[in-house]
């Protein structure tokens, strides 16, 4: 093969066989419930760190600042667990494409919405007791006991958000394989299937067994109907031939008593009937 026409792509390294099934391993079953229970409990964390912060940035109703911390919650919890999806897809030995820019673009907007929202936190105090006003701490030429309590706020949300995010990273990059989950089930049904054929050999394998037993015994039956015929025909054959043999006997026995002057009589059993 000259070198224009080689192919460019090497043959894949390590002991990967294309279109065995088996190598297809998904986690145990308690992996998803064990999953989704840590992804709720993330979401519940980051209700009260987003809700702390967009109850200083909205001038609105409670429940429209719940509305738009569910809202965010989702987008923040959507976001870092497509990341992870996505990067399990992009160290994939069968790379995904697109996976690696999608996991990156996922990342970048979750870290900027985190950062946002840690900013608002660190740089807008607390409302006051008496109005709804705001006081934006942009010189901070003295540090009082309140920055310090604000400062810590802001770091305590960036560490449960990273935490919940890192979790729900995770999360999706161990997540159960979907096409593991396909092939468990195919395998499943695969061994019902094949139960229910071999149930279903049995019960024809017995059924074969009977009718042939069936036939076997109706053969015997027609034998034994054609050997009593038989012995039945030859006793009657038997039976007229002794009865003849005794009629002749006893016909000659008259005739020698009567004399010629009875002339003999027909046979009172014929040659020819067998019946």
């Amino acid at each position: 093969m000259d070198e224009q026409n080689r192919p460019t792509n090497p043959a894949p390294s390590g002991p990967v066989t294309y279109g065995d099934l088996g190598q297809i391993a998904g986690r145990p079953r308690w992996v998803l419930p064990v999953t989704l229970l840590v992804l709720v409990a993330a979401a519940a964390v980051d209700l009260v760190t987003f809700h702390q912060v967009l109850l200083l940035a909205l001038d609105e109703t409670e429940k429209m600042i719940w509305a738009a911390v569910v809202g965010f919650v989702v987008v923040a919890i959507a976001l870092s667990h497509y990341t992870g999806l996505q990067a399990r897809q992009a160290t994939n030995a069968r790379n995904v494409p697109g996976a690696r820019l999608t996991a990156w673009l996922c990342l970048l907007v979750w870290a900027g919405l985190g950062l946002m929202a840690f900013l608002f936190r660190l740089v807008v105090a607390e409302p006051s007791a008496a109005g709804a006003s705001f006081d934006v701490d942009v010189e901070a030429l003295t540090e009082t006991p309140e920055d310090h309590s604000q400062t810590l706020s802001a770091l305590l949300f960036l560490a449960l958000y990273l935490g919940t995010g890192v979790i729900s990273g995770l999360a999706g990059f161990l997540r159960f394989e979907p096409a593991a989950k396909q092939y468990g089930r195919a395998r499943a049904r695969l061994t019902t299937l094949a139960r229910r054929r071999a149930e279903s050999g049995w019960l024809l394998t017995g059924a074969r067994e009977i009718q042939g037993a069936i036939d076997r015994e109706r053969e015997r039956q027609e034998e034994e109907r054609i050997r009593t015929e038989g012995e039945y025909q030859a006793l009657a054959q038997r039976l007229k031939r002794e009865a003849r043999t005794l009629l002749h006997t006893i016909r000659g026995r008259q005739r020698a008593a009567a004399g010629p002057a009875h002339p003999a009589g027909p046979d009172p059993i014929p040659e020819g009937d067998t019946a």
